[in-house]
């Protein structure tokens, strides 16, 4: 019965008892190990939710990020800026998360036609399309100099070569025309483990209210609007840590400029020396390589928006590699793009008429029209 049922005996009540006791002792935590657990966060939706396991404040990330260094190492020749791999903390990706994967792709491609995965862009009939793209998309990164082939024997545990993808894409106007054939190079992150291949991931991106508000302020002052646009973006930052790949799957017949036989490819894997698209840190990798040189350059990072910068006369809108630059001198805004061209490979847009995916018709009664007439018939399309 319930009444049976005693309080645990305390330790010092055991200790002193000379007979023996049928309860069951409570386990003792080890001095020594710390009991600290993770506060709850409640968010916006009301949803209680656990911050990560390692991290309980940005304070305790900081630490941890540079505990992964090495300073132990007595190997003068690695580079110290290299992120070391954490193989105390490391985990292989769950089963689940890898399942995950596999089913977020296949919604994601099967909810937008424009976007297929390698074998589906080799069946479609604009298939001579997209092997162009692939070959101007291998030149480009061999030519830029983003990775170094070494030998697979050279990779040592706890690292190891993950998978090299295609992502195919058509890409459309806001009016919903085919304006480019897109094949990227991705890296495989879902098979990158934490603590040894990538640590924070956060990656912030201008809201939309910020640029509707940049937007209006520019109308109402009549100041020029012009968008730029970085080219291959994620690749001009580089790795904070050492990242092998495979070789890239290709159809029959394609030869791969840096690999061209057979036996390259199953013999050697690419290391890389530049940020790349799928990582699982390329956003954050990218979003403090950009903000860096800027801060260099003489802009402020706004307190309420991280992705507003200010300057002398001139306000920059960045969203991943996406730019806005806003000023009453058109002077300043040509200035300041062929500033940037020294350090950053960049196209000048001229006056903002694309952005996001949304298209600005700008009138001269100092009104402007925003349109997004591809993403309405898809809507209706789905409906």
């Amino acid at each position: 019965s319930s009444e049976d049922i005693g309080t645990p005996p305390t330790l010092s009540e055991s200790a002193a008892s000379s007979e023996p006791s049928t309860e069951l002792n409570v386990p003792v935590p080890l001095p020594n190990r710390p009991q600290a657990t993770p506060p709850t966060v409640t968010t916006q939706s009301g949803r209680q939710v656990t911050p990560n396991r390692f991290y309980f404040n940005e304070s305790h990330a900081n630490t941890a990020y540079l505990d992964t260094f090495s300073p132990e190492c007595n190997d003068t020749s690695t580079d110290r800026s290299i992120l070391q791999p954490d193989c105390k903390r490391a985990s292989e990706p769950h089963p689940a998360a890898l399942m995950a994967n596999h089913i977020l792709s296949f919604v994601s491609s099967a909810s937008d036609p424009d976007t297929m995965t390698f074998d589906e862009a080799m069946r479609a009939p604009d298939r001579a399309k997209f092997i162009k793209a692939m070959h101007k998309e291998l030149s480009d990164h061999i030519g830029r100099g983003h990775w170094k082939i070494v030998p697979i024997s050279t990779v040592k545990y706890p690292k190891r070569p993950i998978p090299m993808v295609w992502a195919m894409k058509q890409k459309r106007n806001p009016v919903g025309e085919i304006i480019k054939w897109k094949a990227r190079l991705c890296a495989g992150g879902h098979r990158s483990i934490e603590n040894v291949d990538y640590w924070s991931t956060y990656s912030p991106v201008v809201s939309w209210s910020t640029v509707r508000l940049m937007i209006v302020f520019a109308l109402l002052n009549d100041w020029h609007m012009q968008s730029i646009d970085f080219v291959l973006a994620y690749p001009q930052a580089p790795v904070k840590t050492d990242i092998y790949m495979k070789p890239p799957k290709v159809p029959d017949n394609f030869t791969i400029p840096d690999l061209p036989s057979t036996a390259d490819r199953f013999n050697n894997v690419y290391k890389l020396i530049k940020n790349l698209y799928g990582l699982k840190d390329a956003g954050k990798t990218l979003a403090d390589y950009l903000k860096k040189g800027l801060l260099k350059r003489g802009w402020k990072a706004s307190e309420v928006d991280s992705c507003l910068f200010t300057k002398n006369g001139i306000l920059l809108v960045l969203y991943v590699d996406d730019a806005i630059l806003l000023s009453p001198y058109k002077s300043l805004i040509d200035s300041e793009i062929r500033s940037l061209q020294k350090d950053y490979d960049l196209t000048d847009d001229g006056a903002l008429k694309d952005y996001l995916g949304t298209r600005f018709t700008r009138y001269p009664d100092s009104t402007i029209e925003l349109s997004q007439p591809a993403m309405i018939d898809r809507i209706l399309q789905m409906v």
